[in-house]
């Protein structure tokens, strides 16, 4: 009953001390491996369980998926749109919702979105091998450059509490940019 991450960690710990396996966390795809024998492929390992979801996606889903792991931090829905090239990013965004790839995070004045981090990993690795990282890169740098350039004339003024809470959630992405 417990999530397969856990349990596979949990496994690991008669090969590793708890030190070592947390050092190794930043390679979860790699680690996270070796489950039960008996079990679908799927719940051997995480990269597996991550793959067969992604194998359930739509094309258009799939090239969403592998774009959005080039936002750090999260993103909005507009962002999406302009970074993933995707004029219908609300309805391939829910379609990743619902098969658990993308989460919403945020309901504020503008919906976040994010990706748990081992299901980021894992979408930068489809970016890379669809060959699409820098096309992608250089949408989002433009994207955040006008961001920015936005931002710096409303950082004064009756807004500028605003403006500052919007760069603070795209930190990761500005420094990204």
């Amino acid at each position: 009953g417990l999530p397969l991450a856990i349990e596979l960690a949990a496994a690991r710990t008669k090969h590793l001390a708890l030190t070592a396996l947390a050092s190794q966390l930043n390679n979860r795809l790699g680690l996270l491996t070796g489950g039960p024998v008996d079990l679908p492929l799927r719940q051997q390992a995480i990269r597996e369980t991550v793959a067969w979801s992604h194998g359930l996606l739509s094309e258009p889903e799939r090239v969403m998926f592998r774009r959005l792991a080039l936002f750090s931090g999260g993103w909005t829905l507009a962002s999406a749109e302009v970074v993933c090239d995707t004029p219908e990013a609300l309805a391939v965004i829910s379609g990743l919702i619902e098969q658990s790839l993308v989460r919403l995070i945020g309901q504020g004045v503008e919906a976040r979105y994010d990706m748990l981090d081992v299901i980021h990993e894992y979408g930068a690795e489809r970016l890379e091998e669809a060959v699409e990282t820098e096309s992608t890169a250089q949408r989002h740098a433009a994207f955040y450059l006008e961001l920015a350039e936005q931002a710096e004339a409303r950082l004064v003024g009756a807004r500028q509490e605003e403006w500052s809470r919007r760069l603070d959630a795209e930190r990761g992405n500005l420094r990204r940019a």
